[in-house]
């Protein structure tokens, strides 16, 4: 997955917020990149994060995390049991190398226009810097987002929202899996 969100605040935004009985405030940024703060769905409610995590031992930042690892890794482990969260936004965007042999953008958003719920893990100011961080979460992609990149987010549907927030991480393989391909639709951006 690229490392790029789209997150626009709009009525939308609010509906969402209502949905999962929260209050939300999220700012614009159609480009938001990592190392960026973003805002985070937890169980305790909004919890703004900055994007990607620099473990020592690592010479990059970390911005996501395969869900296909989430039960063996060391790192991905622990987080994965206690600290899941949810990142709202409009959507995100890939590159694809078009027939010209150029980069083309695309933006991935819900088919029915309405915010994405992305599967996200967490970490407590201090830990990885001075303020809580997050990773987002990716998988196998489906045979529409394949088309374009080999891995794509997790997004969790709203209504499995408090399974993801608060189900032991053992009974979570289901929502794991890629989103379905009519779900999401791309355009060139």
């Amino acid at each position: 997955m690229c490392g790029r969100l789209n997150v626009t605040d709009d009525p939308l935004m609010i509906g969402l917020a209502e949905a999962l009985g929260i209050q939300l405030s999220v700012q614009t940024n159609i480009d938001l990149r990592p190392t960026q703060e973003l805002a985070a769905v937890t169980t305790a409610g909004q919890l703004n994060c900055r994007w990607g995590i620099k473990p020592a031992w690592s010479d990059k930042l970390l911005i996501n995390a395969q869900a296909e690892k989430m039960a063996t890794s060391r790192l991905w482990r622990p987080a994965f049991k206690h600290q899941r969260c949810l990142v709202p936004c409009t959507g995100w965007y890939e590159w694809r190398t078009e027939q010209d042999e150029h980069k083309h953008k695309y933006l991935f958003t819900g088919a029915n226009h309405k915010p994405l719920l992305m599967a996200a893990l967490y970490w407590s100011a201090g830990v990885y810097d001075d303020k809580p961080t997050l990773v987002t979460l990716t998988t196998t992609p489906n045979q529409y987002a394949a088309q374009y990149h080999h891995r794509m987010p997790v997004i969790i549907p709203t209504d499995n929202a408090d399974w993801w927030l608060n189900g032991r991480a053992e009974g979570l393989a289901p929502l794991l899996m890629p989103f379905p391909d009519k779900a999401i639709v791309a355009s060139a951006s």
